[in-house]
């Protein structure tokens, strides 16, 4: 059975780890289920919409509906505006089959705040004047320069190489969480491919030190499969371990100390 892109859930609450640690923010959480899409496509008159968007377009109405059930749709109003982040969370986005979809869906986000960016920063530019059609163009260089793309973060493990596609470069940063099981296996040309990301992160997520140590050093580290600087590393700690400390420290990367609030804290 074919398997689809689904917006499971979207919340708002505190950062758990990487760069925003602390901070508050939104996320999507998306994930794969049974069956192929059956979105309706847009009715815009005089315009014909093929497969990508149309499921774009569904994924959209989709995440809207769920903003509206939870009240949340102020803080979409700040990731649109660039004044929040979002985190997406899941790397079934990057698989094959499914970002032929994700891709133009992260596109019409770009698209949405892009028109409303402009919107307001024109409003603001304006404020009120009455402008002909030719002045107008001609201020359009001002409140142009002002508009920003969202402020979009990737949660994902190394998994899925994009090649041409360079699919991880739509977002602003990419926290990659390199898996601490001992059946786990990574691409390494997706460790490099990350890497190339200006702001992308390496995380350990680290529940028993003393025995995911060994992955970590044998499974990543021996095999050059941290692609990042050694301050880009984060390692989390979810039980005030000192020797992991001395870990960090050791090794020149970030530690932070789990934030396990039940429920107020974005699951990563």
């Amino acid at each position: 059975m074919s398997k689809k892109l689904v917006i499971k859930d979207v919340e708002f609450g505190k950062v758990p780890y990487g760069y925003g640690n602390g901070t508050s923010s939104l996320a999507i959480y998306f994930d794969e289920a049974d069956g192929d899409y059956d979105y309706e496509a847009p009715k815009v008159e005089g315009k014909t919409f093929v497969k990508e968007e149309i499921v774009a377009h569904g994924l959209m109405m989709d995440l809207i509906d769920i903003l509206k059930k939870k009240n949340l749709e102020n803080r979409w109003s700040e990731v649109l505006l660039a004044k929040n982040w979002v985190y997406i969370i899941g790397t079934c986005v990057v698989a094959p089959e499914h970002r032929v979809y994700s891709a133009p869906f992260f596109e019409l986000i770009d698209k949405v705040a892009l028109d409303v960016q402009t919107k307001v920063i024109k409003d603001r530019v304006l404020q009120g004047a009455d402008v002909t059609p030719d002045q107008e163009e001609k201020l359009k260089a001002e409140y142009m320069k002002h508009v920003s793309s969202p402020l979009t973060a990737l949660v994902c493990e190394p998994t899925y190489f994009t090649g041409k596609e360079d699919f991880y470069q739509r977002f602003r940063t990419i926290l990659c969480k390199y898996p601490l099981n001992e059946d786990a296996k990574i691409n390494p040309m997706v460790c490099v491919e990350i890497g190339n990301h200006n702001f992308a992160s390496v995380v350990f997520d680290v529940d028993d030190f003393a025995k995911e140590k060994d992955i970590i050093e044998n499974r990543y580290q021996k095999i050059n499969a941290v692609t990042v600087g050694d301050n880009m590393v984060y390692v989390v700690d979810h039980k005030g371990d000192i020797e992991l400390a001395k870990y960090a420290i050791e090794k020149g990367y970030r530690l932070n100390r789990a934030l396990d609030y039940e429920g107020l804290v974005l699951k990563f």
